[in-house]
C-alpha cells in the first residue's frame, strides 16, 4: 500500500441502503492522464483523489461512527454532518453554492425586517423561525442555524418524510450542539404547511429545495409563511421551464415554455408567475429579492405580502410572449392594464395582440408562450445591501476546513497506512478479512483520537466556499435591467444573418450611442438586455454585416429579407469606456464553466435497491424497442427471397455461437479512451461478506 492519503472531495453523493456508496469524483493515478471513475463498494483503487480547481467543496471522509457501523462525515461551511451508508438520505455536495447563497440572502433579509420592525416601534424579541420542507440531510438547516446571526433566529424546524433523514437531522443537530435550536418533524410537506397555516402557525422564512418540480408545494408554502416573510423555492425541473415539453410545464406551472436563448431567464418569470398566482388565490402577492439561474437549477427568494387592493395589480405583472421562430424576437401582451384617473386606479381588460401573423423583421410566423412575470424579476435596494454585505465576508478555502487531514497525515507516516489503503482492506476477500480486521480497528481508533486532538474548528459566520461566485453573479444582478424582460444574445444575432460575430463591446457601444441603455444577464454569459426597440438592435446588426464579409455564402430566406430592410437608425460602433460593466472591469467571477462533465442534479434518493436497480433495467426501454422494432423489419424484408434453412444446420449454428460476456458485479466506469493498455487492469468483484468486528 504505496498511495498518499487524501481527503476525497466529492462532486455527488448518495448513500443509500445497499452494502454499495458511490459517488463520483476526479482522481489521479500516478502520472497518468485525469480520468473520471465511478467508486463502488469501497474500491478505490489506490488513487490519490484531489479537488476540482473550479469549485470548492466541504471535505468528507470515511468514518466509523458506532461500533460496526461506516459512513460518511462531510464538513460544508460551519457545519459537519455524518451520513450513515445504510440510510437513503440525499445529499448533493454540487450545490454548495445554492446553501452559501441562501444563508447571505436570509441573513440579509432577516437584518432588513428587524430593523423595519424597530422603526414601527415594534418588539424583536420573538425572534424569527425558518421552516426547511424537505431537509433531507438537514444540512441546509444546520448551517443555518449556525451561520445566521444568532439574535436573528428563534427556531428551524426541518421537516423530511423519510424517518431515516429525521435520524439524521436528529444525530446531526446533536453533533453540532444544536438539539435545542433544531426541531426535526417527520410529516408530509404539503400536509405540514396546511397543518401550521390552520393552526395558526406561520414561518418567517419558509425554504422549499425539492428533488424537480416545486409546483406542488408552492400553494401551502405562500400560505404557511408570515406576511411579510421570505419564501425560497429551488426548481431542478429546468427541461420543463426551458421548452423541451411546453404542455407539461403548463400543466405544472400554469405557463408554457419557450425554446429560445433567453429560455433561463423566461424559466425564472415562469415561476415568479406561478408563485404568484398561488399567492393571489388567497389573497397575497409577492415582490422578488433576487432571482438566480445557476448551474442546473434556479433558485428565487421572493417576500410574500397580504394585501387586496395589490392583489389587483398582477395583471399588470404578467404577460404572454410572442416569439418570432426564424430571427426569435419577442414581443409582450400584457393581462391587463391599469389606468389612474384622479387619483384613482382602474382596471382593464388588455388589447392586443401586438404583432400581426408574420413578423415584421423576418417574415417568420411566431409561437406563443407564457404568461410569465414581466416586472423586475430583482429588488435594487435589496440587491445592493446583498452585495455589500457579501463585502465584508471572507473566502473559505478547503484548506481552511477542520483539518482532520494533518492529524491523519502524521498517523500515516507512523502506520505506513493510508486511508484509502484501509478502505481496500475493508472490501478485500473474507480470507484477508479475519488477518486485517485488527489492523483497521486499530489504525481507525487512532485516527478518533488524533480527530479528539485536534477537535472541530470553528468556522466563523460570513465565510463562503463559493464567495467569488456569489459575489461574481450578485455583482452582474446589479447591473442588469430590471425593466427589460428577456434578452438577445450576441451569436444568435450575427447567426440568423450568416455573419462574424459583432464583439461585445462593440456592440454594447452602437447601442447606447443610438441612446439607449444595455446591460446583461446573469443567466447568459452572450446577453444583451436592452430597452432598445428590435428594429434598432437589427440597423445595428444590418450595418455590421453590409461593412463585412459574409462568413458563409448562402443566401437564406430570412437573411434576404431582413437585409432587404433600410437602415433607420444612426449606427456608430466607436467604443465607449462606460459599456464596459463594472463587473468586467474588476474582473469578477461573472460565469463560471461547468467543472466537469455530466454536470447536473444527482439521482434522486432511492428506498430499495430493487427500484434502483428496476431503474436501471429499464432505462433506455423505449429506443431500445424501437431499434429491435426496426431491426424486425428489415430482417423480414432481406429474408423475404431466401431459403429456408434447415432445422439441423440452424441448431448447429446456435450450438457454435458465443454467448455474449455478462457484467461483473462491480464496474468501475472508466473512460476508455483515457486509458492505455497496461492501465485496463481487470478488477474481480469484491465480496459483500465482512469479517465479524
Amino acid at each position: 500500500m504505496d498511495s498518499p492519503s487524501r481527503s476525497i472531495y466529492a462532486l455527488g453523493v448518495f448513500t443509500g441502503p445497499s452494502t454499495k456508496l458511490n459517488f463520483v469524483t476526479w482522481a489521479r493515478t500516478g502520472d497518468r492522464p485525469k480520468i473520471r471513475l465511478t467508486l463502488s463498494s469501497y474500491i478505490l483503487a489506490r488513487n490519490t483523489v484531489t479537488k476540482s480547481n473550479v469549485m470548492a467543496r466541504g471535505k468528507l471522509r470515511v468514518i466509523e461512527l458506532s461500533a460496526g457501523v461506516e459512513g460518511l462525515e462531510l464538513t460544508e461551511g460551519a457545519a459537519k454532518v455524518h451520513l450513515k451508508k445504510d440510510q437513503g438520505v440525499f445529499y448533493n455536495p454540487v450545490q454548495c453554492f445554492n446553501r452559501d447563497i441562501s444563508t447571505a440572502v436570509i441573513n440579509e433579509y432577516l437584518r432588513e425586517r428587524k430593523e423595519f420592525i424597530i422603526q414601527n416601534k415594534k418588539s424583536w424579541e420573538q425572534r424569527a423561525t425558518i421552516l426547511e420542507a424537505l431537509a433531507a440531510s438537514g444540512l441546509r438547516s444546520i448551517r443555518y442555524a449556525l451561520e445566521l446571526d444568532d439574535e436573528f433566529i428563534k427556531e428551524i424546524v426541518a421537516n423530511d418524510i423519510s424517518k431515516n433523514a429525521i435520524e439524521s437531522i436528529r444525530m446531526n443537530a446533536q453533533l453540532n450542539g444544536l438539539g435545542n435550536k433544531i426541531r426535526p418533524n417527520m410529516g408530509d410537506a404539503v400536509l405540514y404547511m396546511y397543518q401550521c397555516k390552520s393552526e395558526g402557525r406561520y414561518f418567517d422564512v419558509v425554504d422549499l429545495d425539492p428533488y424537480g418540480c416545486a409546483a406542488k408545494f408552492l400553494d401551502p408554502a405562500v400560505q404557511a409563511v408570515q406576511n411579510g416573510g421570505l419564501l425560497c423555492v429551488t426548481a431542478t425541473d429546468m427541461a420543463i421551464l426551458c421548452g423541451n415539453t411546453p404542455e407539461t410545464c403548463r400543466a405544472k406551472y400554469g405557463s408554457v415554455s419557450l425554446r429560445g436563448k433567453f429560455c433561463h431567464e423566461m424559466a425564472l418569470r415562469i415561476l415568479l408567475c406561478s408563485i404568484e398566482s398561488a399567492a393571489n388565490r388567497h389573497g397575497r402577492f409577492i415582490t422578488p429579492l433576487v432571482s438566480i439561474s445557476v448551474d442546473f437549477y434556479i433558485r428565487v427568494f421572493v417576500k410574500v405580502e397580504a394585501s387586496a387592493q395589490k392583489v389587483k395589480l398582477s395583471t399588470s405583472k404578467l404577460a404572454i410572449v410572442y416569439c418570432c421562430n426564424g430571427c426569435e424576437n419577442f414581443h409582450f401582451q400584457p393581462m391587463g392594464t391599469q389606468v389612474t384617473v384622479e387619483q384613482k386606479t382602474h382596471f382593464k381588460n388588455s388589447r392586443g395582440p401586438p404583432v400581426g401573423p408574420i413578423c415584421d423583421n423576418c417574415g417568420g410566423t411566431f409561437t406563443m408562450g407564457g404568461p410569465i412575470w414581466t416586472n423586475p424579476i430583482h429588488s435594487r435596494d435589496f440587491v445592493l445591501r446583498l452585495q455589500q454585505s457579501l463585502r465584508s465576508y471572507t473566502q473559505l478555502e478547503v484548506t481552511d476546513l477542520p483539518d482532520f487531514e494533518a492529524q491523519r497525515r502524521s498517523l500515516e507516516s507512523r502506520e505506513q497506512a493510508s486511508e484509502i489503503d484501509k478502505l481496500s482492506v475493508v472490501t478485500a476477500e473474507n480470507s484477508n478479512n479475519n488477518n486485517n480486521n485488527s489492523n483497521i480497528s486499530n489504525n481507525q481508533d487512532d485516527c478518533n483520537r488524533g480527530v479528539q486532538k485536534i477537535g472541530r474548528t470553528t468556522v466563523e459566520r460570513g465565510r463562503f466556499q463559493t464567495l467569488r461566485r456569489m459575489q461574481g453573479i450578485v455583482n452582474v444582478i446589479s447591473e442588469e435591467l430590471l425593466d427589460v424582460p428577456l434578452h438577445y444574445t450576441q451569436e444568435k444575432l450575427s447567426q440568423v444573418l450568416r455573419s462574424d460575430t459583432v464583439p461585445m463591446i462593440k456592440l454594447r457601444s452602437a447601442i447606447m450611442n443610438a441612446g439607449y441603455r444595455v446591460s446583461s444577464s446573469h443567466t447568459n454569459r452572450t446577453s444583451v438586455k436592452t430597452d432598445a426597440p428590435s428594429y434598432v438592435i437589427w440597423d445595428i446588426m444590418r450595418h455590421w454585416v453590409k461593412s463585412r464579409k459574409i462568413v458563409k455564402s448562402a443566401e437564406l430566406a430570412t437573411r434576404q429579407i431582413i437585409l432587404s430592410h433600410s437602415i433607420k437608425t444612426s449606427v456608430n460602433f466607436n467604443e465607449r469606456q462606460d459599456a464596459i460593466a463594472p463587473s468586467m472591469k474588476d474582473k469578477s467571477l461573472r460565469y463560471q464553466n461547468n467543472p466537469e462533465r455530466n454536470w447536473g442534479p444527482k439521482a434522486r434518493a432511492t428506498a430499495t435497491d430493487e427500484i434502483e436497480e428496476k431503474r436501471k433495467r429499464l432505462q433506455g426501454k423505449k429506443k431500445r424497442h424501437r431499434t429491435n422494432a426496426n431491426n424486425s423489419d428489415a430482417n423480414q424484408q432481406n429474408n423475404v427471397n431466401e431459403p429456408r434453412e434447415d432445422k439441423n444446420d440452424k441448431e448447429s449454428q446456435g450450438s457454435s455461437s458465443v454467448e455474449p460476456s455478462g457484467h461483473s458485479e462491480v464496474s468501475t466506469d472508466l473512460d476508455a479512451q483515457h486509458l492505455t493498455e497496461p492501465t485496463a487492469k481487470k478488477i474481480k468483484p469484491e465480496s459483500t461478506t465482512h469479517a465479524p468486528a
